[in-house]
């Protein structure tokens, strides 16, 4: 899968999780606890975002984070052979729970994956 053009539509947040829905319809998800400043966020601060460069990173002016989609899927779903990118069910209400392990050790520094932009 080309990361490249892959941006991020849209985003969601429901308990201690965010969903990133994607422009080729799809979504990723990951846990709050994987990025300190978000895990520590209030409601108010995790909804002040906005999209860098069209989609290809999320930015939290309040947090001073800034996320790029691409360290994302390098991280939560590399290839759609893992099975941890997942197509988007525009049916749906609710974005679907996240189908993998966040207790898996490559979950534990995301900065190490280049996650940040």
């Amino acid at each position: 899968m080309k990361t490249d053009r892959i941006k991020a539509t849209g985003i969601s947040f429901s308990g201690k999780d965010v969903t990133l829905f994607l422009n080729n319809r799809e979504w990723i998800a990951f846990p709050l606890k994987d990025f300190k400043r978000l895990q520590d966020a209030t409601q108010e601060h995790l909804h002040n975002y906005s999209f860098i460069g069209n989609g290809i990173g999320i930015h939290w002016s309040d947090l001073d984070e800034d996320i790029s989609v691409e360290g994302l899927l390098k991280i939560y779903g590399s290839s759609e052979e893992n099975g941890l990118i997942n197509e988007v069910d525009y049916s749906r209400s609710e974005p679907p729970s996240p189908p993998f392990d966040f207790a898996d050790p490559i979950f534990n520094d995301p900065a190490e994956y280049g996650v940040f932009c």
